[in-house]
């Protein structure tokens, strides 16, 4: 089954003048998880539904931490019942709000505009933060835009593709120059550095600034490979590219699996020095071939919309868009500057 795009924005529901009465902010740190299931389990079923991703894994961390009361954010409350949810997390001078969600009843332009305005105000008070970033997809909350970007927040569109698998298949041809290897956590000191290389002046290095450094680039792999941030690591569909005799890698291509039945290319880069000779094109053929036949029903990946060279070839190998949506950055100005 395929979805169509589900484009934002939307036009949002009419919202009378008193919508935000009887609506009160609270800390989240002041409350225990079960406060919180019934909206996670609302924005799990989107996740399932929509992307055919199982959030669950990543909700029990959350869910962890909201017990410890270790999580910074803010609560909507509605007659006393949790309607809107938005957390934080602050690495040294860098901060990414991690979710922001608002129950279906309480989906209107004047209450995510109050939730977020409260979070965001929050968020930028901590005076160690220098820059925000946004790692959510913000289901049916067109209205939350105007919030980010009243806020100072620049905004980049983003798109979720998939490729519908059917088996029969046709094996994706080799390239003499280049061998597949099998993934090996051996490898992960050369990707970082090759993927801080290949994202030097890309769209994706203004939008999360770990790819601007090796070490960054580092921590993502270890979130992607250790701590499953993308679901488990599928080492069947998971290569590097090199030349035969060389030592430096060419190009890498990591899979994951987001639920029974669909995975997920959660990093591909191929090395500057070698962009040009297909090997893109390789990495995911060959993924989507091994993919196919171990009997998965589908495979995603995200890009950004302005990177169109990257956007052609996931089209032109059978990608299809299911979701636009939006993520932001801010970056505070140092003192005097405008």
């Amino acid at each position: 089954m395929s979805i169509s795009p589900q484009p934002f924005p939307f036009r949002p529901p009419s919202v009378p003048a008193d919508a935000v009465s009887g609506v009160e902010i609270i800390e989240l740190t002041s409350l225990g998880p079960e406060a919180l299931e019934a909206l996670w389990s609302e924005e799990r079923r989107y996740w399932n539904e929509r992307l055919y991703w199982d959030s669950e894994p990543s909700t029990a961390l959350v869910r962890d931490a909201v017990r410890r009361r270790r999580l910074p954010g803010k609560v909507m409350l509605a007659g006393g019942k949790v309607v809107g949810c938005g957390y934080y997390l602050i690495d040294r001078n860098r901060a990414v709000i991690g979710s922001f969600t608002v129950s279906k009843e309480a989906r209107v332009s004047a209450l995510v505009a109050t939730l977020g305005k409260s979070l965001l105000e929050a968020v930028q008070s901590e005076s160690e933060v220098c820059r925000i970033e946004t790692q959510f997809v913000p289901f049916e909350l067109p209205s939350l835009r105007e919030t980010f970007l009243a806020a100072g927040f620049r905004e980049f569109e983003r798109m979720f593709l998939r490729n519908d698998l059917t088996s029969g298949r046709e094996t994706t041809p080799g390239h003499g120059e280049f061998r597949f290897e099998p993934w090996s956590a051996s490898y992960t000191n050369q990707a970082a550095a090759l993927m801080q290389q290949a994202h030097v002046g890309s769209v994706d290095a203004e939008i999360n600034e770990m790819y601007r450094t090796r070490e960054g680039c580092r921590s993502l792999l270890d979130s992607i490979i250790a701590q499953h941030g993308c679901g488990q690591l599928v080492p069947a569909a998971s290569y590097v590219l090199r030349r035969p005799r060389g030592e430096a890698l060419s190009g890498f291509l990591l899979t994951t699996e987001i639920s029974t039945g669909h995975a997920h290319l959660a990093q591909v880069a191929v090395s500057p020095s070698a962009q040009g000779l297909g090997l893109g094109k390789l990495l995911l053929g060959r993924a989507i071939d091994t993919l196919a036949r171990a009997g998965y029903r589908s495979v995603s990946l995200m890009v950004s919309e302005t990177n169109q060279r990257a956007l052609s070839l996931y089209e032109s190998m059978g990608f299809r868009r299911v979701l636009d949506f939006p993520v932001f950055s801010w970056d505070r100005l140092p003192p005097g500057s405008r």
